[in-house]
């Protein structure tokens, strides 16, 4: 997942997040060091804390675009 060295945050694909997808980006690593490392999951209420869901969406697929993270999308919970 992602992480705080030079070669990421110099890298291309950092340099051209939107500060909206950098926001979501920050969140989900906050929320993976609370959880312990490792994959997480994350609910979309959770999301609220970064923006609105016309914020979230493109900035996840953004973020996957762009090899930062690994999202397999929203399940319906039942």
């Amino acid at each position: 997942m992602a992480d705080g060295t030079p070669e990421r945050t110099q890298s291309h694909a950092f340099a051209v997040l939107r500060p909206s997808s950098l926001r979501l980006l920050l969140f989900i690593e906050g929320e993976i060091a609370r959880q312990g490392g490792g994959p997480v999951t994350l609910y979309i209420d959770q999301f609220a804390v970064v923006g609105s869901i016309r914020v979230v969406l493109p900035g996840l697929s953004e973020l996957t675009g762009l090899g930062l993270i690994d999202w397999h999308g929203f399940r319906s919970v039942t």
